[in-house]
């Protein structure tokens, strides 16, 4: 069919204009829109869990990215730890001299038995033998009782005439002396400075060397232990088994010796019983200690040493009591005595 000039103007126009719009169509499936969604059928309103399974897939294939360490980042932020606190300075170890100062300030308390204890163990291990002993003798050391042995021939060795002992001294006799007067000036009984040098009287000569000791001795009780030990100074050289009052009628406190009786009288409730009467409970030695009649003494009964059965006084053995009044003197020699 023929066209006029003018319908074929037309129907070019028509061509070109489908022409320009399929073009255009084509172009737009392959060019973003401008808000950057893609028209392709598979991402048309996707729901938002698939949404969201798309991006955990898409991330997780991200190469050289660790999720992991992401979270734990996170949550560093989100949580962060807590500083650590500086570390505190350790404490100064206890030096010997501060521990002896509580072991002689607290003796026979328990502060006491713990710093002589901790000091017996450095002691020995210093190899000071001599200290060593003595803490043991001040401590509740269960070891206590085999160094008891070692602290009686030390006692052995200052008490026996001929033998020499670091505590013991040289002195020479000058004229006016006696035994009482140079007792008294070292602080011990004449009977101890005849016992050391195997005088049998009182006589002495101007020139003559003795053996002496620089006192005085003193005592310490602990009465949870039944115990009795003498002190020379700082070093202990005798213990003993005690006995003490009824219903723990004994006193405890720090008290000094004010008076000794050899071969005692007993008085009670206005009565008395000399020395050798069946009555007299007393032994063959008293030591007053305090006032209102309690005293150290012997006694006819050796069981009841490690049980509370006098009035309040401390019981010994004869012959232990006998040693001990050897060594104390009137108002220089304190007596301590602990529960």
């Amino acid at each position: 069919m023929l066209l006029s000039p003018q319908e074929a103007n037309m129907n070019q126009n028509y061509l070109i204009a489908a022409g320009i719009l399929i073009g255009g169509v084509a172009i737009g499936l392959f060019i973003p829109l401008p808000n950057g969604e893609d028209p392709t059928v598979e991402n048309i309103q996707q729901p938002a869990e698939v949404e969201t399974q798309t991006q955990q897939t898409l991330s997780s294939n991200v190469p050289g990215e660790d999720t992991s360490t992401l979270t734990e980042l996170e949550a560093a932020e989100e949580f962060p730890e807590a500083e650590e606190a500086p570390e505190e300075d350790p404490e100064p170890e206890i030096t010997d001299e501060e521990l002896e100062k509580t072991a002689w300030a607290q003796i026979g308390l328990a502060e006491g038995f713990l710093a002589a204890a901790e000091l017996y163990e450095r002691y020995t291990e210093a190899g000071n033998a001599e200290k060593a002993r003595t803490m043991l003798m001040l401590s509740r050391n269960t070891e206590r009782s085999s160094a008891t042995k070692k602290v009686y021939e030390s006692f052995s060795g200052l008490v026996t005439p001929g033998k020499t002992h670091p505590k013991a001294l040289s002195y020479t006799v000058k004229s006016g002396d006696t035994l009482t007067r140079i007792g008294q000036n070292f602080k011990v009984p004449a009977k101890l400075i005849q016992k050391i040098n195997g005088i049998d009287g009182d006589r002495i000569f101007v020139d003559q060397k003795l053996k002496v000791v620089k006192g005085p001795f003193w005592l310490l009780v602990v009465k949870s232990e039944y115990r009795l030990t003498v002190f020379l100074g700082d070093e202990a050289f005798r213990e003993f088994r005690i006995g003490l009052g009824k219903n723990d009628s004994t006193p405890a406190g720090e008290f000094k010796v004010l008076g000794k009786l050899d071969k005692p009288t007993f008085w009670v409730e206005g009565a008395h019983y000399d020395f050798g009467d069946p009555n007299n409970p007393l032994g063959t030695r008293w030591i007053t200690f305090k006032d209102g009649g309690y005293g150290i003494h012997g006694t006819w009964q050796p069981e009841s040493i490690g049980k509370q059965m006098s009035h309040g006084c401390i019981r010994m053995l004869n012959e232990d009591v006998e040693e001990l009044y050897d060594l104390l003197v009137k108002y220089d020699s304190k007596v301590i005595i602990r529960p």
